[in-house]
């Protein structure tokens, strides 16, 4: 019988949760056996975990070369900086799934997906890299989830990243969107995205959001159908700073740079172009052109516009 290691990626509950499961993945020819902890916390080296040693970076390198690293940590943000660490470590990933999970063999996983103990995939579904389904949840027929979507409740048939893209129903549980109308011609190598207080997020058809894109939500963010937001952006509709607060809307077609904020209480007009590294304090009319720090409206100049 072969013998596969897993280097788990974190050392708190959930990682502990991993390390079980990884011993649960056994068939006749090949068993799956937990080779350590990485922990980027230094006082946690040389300390054992449920008898699985708690290690640094690049002790698990040297020491287990040639385990493969499942990341075992909810925050998206952190995963996508752990997942570039172990990579550049030398590290690939295992994609792991319980034995006892009901799953059909329609489903796509990507690389270092994990599905825990309880879990029910139905038909025609794909998992982006690093995807995290937990305990006893059901995903149904023709869902896409995103990379490094962290599903905690059920998801019903037909939804991309956790919304329902035609009815615009809310998204269950706290989870990354991607929405894309052609997922497997666009994908990147990396989409992380979060969105807090989902119960107030509203997300239309076509739409595709960046990596890295934060979103809160707490007062309210509508994103509607076909609309474009680079990576790296934040929108809030709440303020830390000056307590402000307000809804966020994004209408139809609208387009919106990398690294842009926009504040609480915006609306980003129809067909409107927001460009990159804009800080966006008041409403954008439809159609116009808005950049800078704050965001202004430009006047519109036609590319090649040579002499005639």
């Amino acid at each position: 019988m072969s013998r596969r290691r897993i280097a788990v990626y974190g050392a708190g509950g959930f990682a502990r949760e991993v390390a079980w499961l990884v011993e649960s993945c056994r068939d006749d020819r090949c068993r799956y056996e937990p080779a350590c902890f990485i922990d980027d916390d230094e006082s946690r080296w040389g300390t054992v975990l449920n008898g699985i040693p708690v290690v640094g970076l690049q002790e698990a390198a040297a020491e287990y070369a040639d385990a493969q690293v499942v990341l075992a940590v909810g925050n998206p943000r952190t995963r996508e900086v752990l997942a570039a660490k172990a990579a550049n470590a030398g590290f690939g990933f295992a994609t792991l799934g319980h034995p006892g999970v009901e799953r059909s063999r329609w489903i796509q996983y990507g690389e270092g997906t994990v599905v825990c103990a309880g879990s029910i995939l139905t038909v025609n579904i794909r998992l982006g890299r690093h995807v995290q389904i937990n305990l006893d949840c059901t995903v149904g027929h023709d869902v896409v989830m995103g990379a490094g979507a962290c599903v905690t409740k059920s998801i019903e048939s037909g939804t991309w990243g956790g919304a329902r893209p035609k009815s615009q129903r809310r998204p269950k549980g706290f989870m990354n969107m991607d929405r894309r109308s052609r997922p497997p011609l666009e994908r990147r190598r990396t989409d992380f995205q979060m969105v807090q207080h989902t119960g107030n997020f509203r997300l239309g058809y076509k739409t595709d959001i960046g990596a890295f894109t934060y979103i809160n939500a707490k007062y309210g963010v509508t994103i509607e159908d076909e609309v474009q937001i680079g990576s790296h952006c934040s929108i809030y509709s709440v303020s830390t700073i000056d307590g402000k607060t307000g809804q966020v809307v994004l209408k139809k077609g609208c387009r919106v740079g990398s690294h842009t904020t926009v504040m609480p209480g915006v609306t980003i007009g129809e067909n409107a172009v927001v460009g990159g590294h804009s800080f966006v304090t008041r409403d954008v009319p439809p159609g116009v052109v808005a950049m800078g720090v704050p965001a202004k409206v430009k006047p519109f100049e036609p590319m090649g516009g040579g002499r005639s």
